[in-house]
């Protein structure tokens, strides 16, 4: 029933896989070679299209069964061992000294991921947000310890000022006190009870 929906649609189908950007398709060799990739495969593959295939290996590939038919499904991971690597959902059948992987994204993992950064996506906003409050808040308190140090700053000023004055109007009083006072100490003797 499947088939014959599909039925005349053989070169849409082809073309469409030779073009996604999610869905991977290679056709591999046993003696080493990559016959075919397609555009998503490719992207995926660093350098040797052999020593990319990391998990299974290309040589765990090839032992895993000479027969023909699905010889593995499951999570395929491809690039740089001590790089950057993806794993895709596979399938990969072979028939006689050729192998084909087909496989993409896994569309649940994928959306529990989206699930997950969307949360952290919230968390950061909120603590951007948080961190705002707090950078307001204390530029607020610096406004306010700035308002207060000036006000210091001139209370100090005011208060030296006060100083000064009253220092300059009580020298010379202070002054004549001491005079007077030194006159009496070395005259005490040549004045009288009504001279002092």
């Amino acid at each position: 029933m499947i088939e014959s929906n599909f039925s005349g649609w053989e070169t849409e189908i082809g073309d469409a896989l030779k073009e996604s950007k999610s869905y991977c398709y290679a056709i591999y060799s046993t003696d080493r070679k990559l016959i075919f990739a397609n555009k998503a495969f490719n992207a995926l593959i660093i350098g040797d299209p052999c020593l990319s295939l990391i998990n299974p290996s290309y040589d765990k590939i090839i032992s895993l069964n000479s027969g023909s038919g699905k010889v593995f499904s499951g999570y395929l991971t491809v690039g740089e061992v001590n790089a950057i690597n993806s794993s895709i959902f596979v399938n990969i059948y072979r028939k006689n000294n050729q192998f084909m992987i087909i496989g993409g994204v896994d569309i649940q993992l994928l959306t529990g991921q989206n699930t997950i950064l969307h949360q952290m996506n919230v968390e950061i906003v909120n603590l951007q947000r948080e961190l705002m409050q707090k950078t307001h808040q204390q530029e607020k308190i610096m406004q306010q310890l700035n308002a207060t140090n000036e006000e210091l700053t001139n209370a100090n000023h005011d208060k030296d000022q006060f100083l000064k004055i009253l220092a300059h109007d009580l020298r010379n009083p202070i002054l004549s006190i001491s005079g007077f006072s030194e006159l009496l100490l070395n005259n005490f003797r040549n004045y009288d009870e009504e001279g002092i």
